[in-house]
């Protein structure tokens, strides 16, 4: 009974004077996606409850049961209906009298579903009370809000995509478009033999563009063995990736002649593989030791091939035993080079 009094009240109340007035924000939002929606009061005086009911053309659907009230409120009770296919009913109020802190800013907030149609259109206010403690109705104005529909399409046409080698294994990736149209980012993803070796880029795209754009990006692929395969993707404003080119590149180690690369697996138990280049079939030494400096294996490799090669250790020392877990440094050397790498061990 006290809840419909206040309601009552609520419609009926006499306006009284002060700047007190409920709006409701603008937003963009892509074909058949929700948007959240703000109903904002800035009031010049404290008020405990408001009521209005928002209008929504075809283009635009309530999502049921996704109103609720924002920080300003203090305990206050609420209610969101959906009344129509197309309208709303929001009320808030206190059987306390507290009042809703604050005196600008968005006192609730509702999701709104777009439909397919794009353009402009108007969330329309109809009957709005801001009430105080007194049952008056305080509000002085009201404006409306505005949902612009905008198309999701995405449109980027490459023109070329390339990747060179550079020195210290340093690879240059460049690209580029002849258009752009809601560009947000473009993704270079590395894929290698290795997982571990794996990784994904950004750049920023150009939003949307008329004119030639170029972009360029230096991978240090240092420790990275064989083919690498780049991945070039484009994503749009709205989140979604479209593929657009592929290039493949074989790593060369002609300026260092020996590379140590990274044991897999690792982390590791009771074997991993140590992988390493060479430019030569000269002999080459591989030295490991313990945190602390103490070598606990030496090998000589002899048999060894121009190009790659591995070694699998079980994590024993010299003598056979096996050594504890813990962090290790493989050192791979020869009469002209030297590389190292660190792994760790668990049990």
């Amino acid at each position: 009974m006290k809840r419909k009094t206040l309601l009552f009240l609520l419609l009926c109340s006499l306006v009284v004077s002060g700047q007190n007035i409920m709006t409701l924000s603008n937003a963009t939002v892509f074909r058949g996606d929700t948007v959240t929606v703000e109903l904002k009061i800035t009031n010049s005086q404290p008020f405990v409850a408001f009521q209005t009911d928002i209008q929504f053309p075809a283009a635009l659907t309530p999502v049921a049961g996704s109103g609720v009230l924002t920080e300003r409120n203090n305990g206050h009770a609420f209610t969101y209906q959906v009344i129509a296919p197309n309208a709303v009913r929001l009320i808030a109020f206190s059987l306390n009298q507290n009042t809703f802190s604050g005196d600008s800013g968005a006192v609730a907030r509702f999701r709104v579903l777009a439909g397919n149609q794009t353009g402009t259109y108007t969330m329309e206010i109809v009957s709005p009370v801001i009430s105080n403690a007194n049952s008056q109705n305080i509000l002085t104005g009201s404006s409306n809000g505005y949902i612009t529909i905008i198309d999701s399409v995405v449109k980027v046409e490459l023109i070329s995509f390339s990747a060179e080698q550079s020195e210290n294994n340093q690879i240059l990736l460049t690209w580029e478009t002849s258009t752009e149209e809601n560009a947000l980012r473009f993704h270079i993803e590395r894929i290698t033999e290795s997982a571990e070796m794996c990784r994904s880029f950004a750049v920023d795209a150009s939003g949307t563009s008329t004119i030639p754009r170029s972009y360029s990006l230096t991978d240090d692929a240092s420790g990275v063995s064989g083919a690498i395969l780049y991945r070039l993707w484009e994503e749009d404003a709205k989140g979604s990736r479209t593929l657009l080119g592929e290039k493949e590149i074989s790593m060369t180690f002609s300026e260092k002649g020996l590379a140590l690369f990274q044991n897999h697996p690792n982390p590791f138990t009771s074997e991993t593989t140590i992988k390493f280049y060479s430019d030569h079939t000269d002999p080459v030494n591989l030295v490991i030791t313990n945190i602390s400096g103490e070598e606990v294996k030496s090998v000589k490799l002899q048999n060894i091939s121009r190009g790659y090669n591995i070694y699998k250790w079980n994590r024993r020392d010299d003598s056979g035993n096996k050594l504890p877990a813990g962090i290790y440094l493989f050192i791979l050397r020869n009469t002209r080079f030297i590389d190292a790498v660190k792994t760790i061990s668990y049990e």
